[in-house]
């Protein structure tokens, strides 16, 4: 739910909200992101863009690791999805959309969203979507319904929250899936030079997953600089996952 990078973006001066929730002050705005108009919400400081929607004829998803996400789902096919991160539910409205047999639940702490989510981005009641207002790692201590997916996007700022982070989150991810299921995280890192970020994500996942994998979410940018990566476990057989994502997984990360 956080985009590391902003250059490209043209701010217009659209604003169309701007409030506070419980949580966090957010801001709506109609802005061009990447060369495509687009309408984008921000939350804090204006670090990073949070989520957001093109505006224009092309039906890819604005935001690089959502495009990842969404790859991930069509080639892997989840009957039941989580979403952890649920941000203004541009990823699971476009599952909803393209996935009819998907039943998809989506985990947000912050219940004003909603009410931006409808108003600004077009989030409209479906039988198939399930919508939690809880803590992520409270709702996985809690739950007993297996997932062939979970995508984790949570952030504050630029940050996961460590709740998500740790290797005894992983455990619960792992118990949370189905025999085969796979969970992917997007983080903000870089992956070579100062990637203590990315690195703590790999051990934590490699600790409950035999196999483990870190993806670009995007093109072009060097390793050494802050980037969104999606950072990919499964459970049970291997398989190939990189047949799904546009990019492939990066070289594994040498010794500390």
């Amino acid at each position: 739910m956080a985009d590391a990078i902003l250059e490209g973006m043209t701010l217009t001066g659209g604003v169309l909200f701007a409030g506070d929730t419980g949580f966090e002050h957010y801001e709506v705005v109609d802005t061009i992101y990447e060369g495509r108009p687009a309408r984008v919400i921000y939350s804090g400081n204006r670090i990073a863009a949070q989520s957001g929607i093109a505006r224009d004829d092309n039906p890819e998803l604005l935001f690089d690791y959502n495009q990842r996400f969404f790859e991930l789902i069509t080639g892997l096919g989840p009957k039941r999805l989580l979403v952890i991160g649920g941000g203004v539910y541009t990823l699971p409205m476009a599952v909803l959309q393209a996935f009819p047999d998907t039943q998809v639940d989506v985990v947000e702490l912050d219940s004003a969203l909603d009410d931006i989510a409808t108003e600004f981005f077009g989030l409209k009641p479906d039988p198939r979507l399930r919508i939690i207002h809880q803590e992520g790692r409270e709702f996985l201590d809690a739950n007993d319904t297996p997932y062939d997916l979970i995508v984790i996007d949570a952030f504050i700022n630029v940050d996961v929250p460590r709740s998500l982070t740790t290797p005894e989150a992983a455990q619960q991810y792992y118990r949370n899936l189905t025999r085969n299921g796979v969970v992917a995280m997007n983080i903000i890192s870089a992956y070579h030079g100062r990637n203590e970020i990315v690195r703590h994500q790999y051990e934590a996942f490699a600790a409950a997953f035999r196999q483990v994998e870190v993806y670009p979410a995007g093109k072009g940018y060097a390793l050494a600089l802050p980037q969104n990566l999606v950072v990919v476990g499964r459970k049970g057989r291997r398989g190939a996952i990189g047949s799904y994502l546009r990019y492939p997984a990066l070289p594994p990360l040498g010794p500390s």
